[in-house]
C-alpha cells in the first residue's frame, strides 16, 4: 500500500511539472510574469513582451493569445525594440539581438560601464539608444561596429522610458526622478535638452501617436498616464488610478496604447481618440 501511494505521489508531481513546463516551452501556451515592455513586429503580425520575473520573452497574437518565445539565456529582460528585422532586448548590462526564426539570442553587446539599463529605441539608420537608470545617462550604440557613446547631463537623473520622435529626429526620454521633465535628445546635433517640464514623478513608459503628435507617459508615483497634445501643449491627466505601469507603445492597429501592468501580469489596451478619467 505504501509503495502504491508513493507511485501516485510521483505521478502527480510529474504531471504538475509537465504542466508547468508547458508555460515556458516555445510554441506552447505561456503566461505573463512581471511584464516590462511590449513591441510590435509588423512583418510577423505579433507582439513581443519581456517577462522580467521569468527571464523570458512571450509572443502575443492579434487575439491576445500568448506563446513562449525566448526562454533561455535572458537575465531580467526589460525594454524591447524592433530595428529593421531585428528584435533587441535590454538586460541590466547588455543588449541582445534575438534570432526570430530560432527564438534564441543571436548575439549580445555588453555595456560593462553601465549600471542598470532599462529601455531602448532605434532610429531609421539602425542606431540604438539605451537608457541607463542607474548610471544617469543615455548610451548610443552602433550595432554594426559595437561602438558605444555615453551621453550625460546634470539634469538627467534616472532615465527610464525612451521613444523615437521621427519627424523631429529626436529621442524623447522620461526619468524616475521627482518632477521629471520630458527630455529630447537630438540625434543629428547629438545634444540633450528639456522638451517640456512636468509636475509628475517616477515616470516609466513613453509613447507617441504619430498621427496626432500626442505624447503619452506613465507616472508610477501619481498612478497615472499623462497626455501632451499639440493643441494644449501641456501635460494633462489621461488615465487615472493605473498601477505598476511598465513600458508602453502606441498601437496603430487599434489606435490605442498597449500598456504592460507589471504587478497585475497583464497587458492593458487603452483606446485613444477620446477623453478618459478611468
Amino acid at each position: 500500500m505504501k509503495m502504491y501511494k508513493r507511485i501516485i505521489i510521483i505521478l502527480i508531481l510529474l504531471a504538475g511539472t509537465t504542466v508547468a513546463l508547458l508555460y515556458f516551452v516555445p510554441g506552447k501556451d505561456a503566461i505573463l510574469a512581471g511584464p516590462q515592455s511590449i513591441v510590435y513586429d509588423a512583418t510577423n503580425d505579433v507582439y513581443y513582451i519581456s517577462n522580467g520575473s521569468s527571464n523570458s520573452i512571450v509572443a502575443m497574437d492579434a487575439e491576445g493569445n500568448y506563446t513562449g518565445f525566448v526562454n533561455k539565456g535572458l537575465n531580467q529582460p526589460r525594454g524591447l525594440i524592433m530595428a529593421g528585422a531585428n528584435l533587441w532586448v535590454v538586460e541590466p548590462q547588455r543588449i541582445s539581438a534575438i534570432d526570430l526564426l530560432k527564438k534564441t539570442i543571436a548575439y549580445s553587446i555588453d555595456l560593462p560601464e553601465s549600471k542598470s539599463l532599462t529601455d531602448i529605441a532605434a532610429d531609421e539608420n539602425g542606431m540604438l539608444y539605451v537608457t541607463d537608470t542607474g548610471g544617469d545617462c543615455l548610451w548610443v550604440v552602433d550595432p554594426s561596429t559595437r561602438e558605444k557613446t555615453r551621453v550625460s547631463d546634470p539634469r538627467l537623473s534616472k532615465p527610464t522610458g525612451i521613444v523615437y520622435d521621427h519627424p523631429r529626429y529626436q529621442m524623447l526620454l522620461v526619468s524616475g526622478a521627482d518632477y521629471s521633465p520630458v527630455f529630447a535628445y537630438d540625434i543629428r546635433a547629438q545634444t540633450l535638452d528639456i522638451h517640456m517640464d512636468t509636475l509628475y514623478g517616477d515616470l516609466r513608459g513613453i509613447a507617441i501617436d504619430p498621427e496626432t503628435g500626442a505624447i503619452y507617459f506613465s507616472s508610477v508615483k501619481q498612478k497615472m498616464i499623462v497626455e501632451i497634445t499639440l493643441a494644449r501643449n501641456r501635460p494633462e491627466p489621461f488615465i487615472r488610478d493605473i498601477d505598476s505601469v511598465g513600458d508602453m507603445i502606441f498601437d496603430a492597429n487599434h489606435n490605442a496604447l498597449q500598456v504592460p501592468l507589471i504587478k497585475q501580469n497583464t497587458i492593458k489596451l487603452i483606446e485613444l481618440g477620446q477623453d478618459s478619467s478611468l
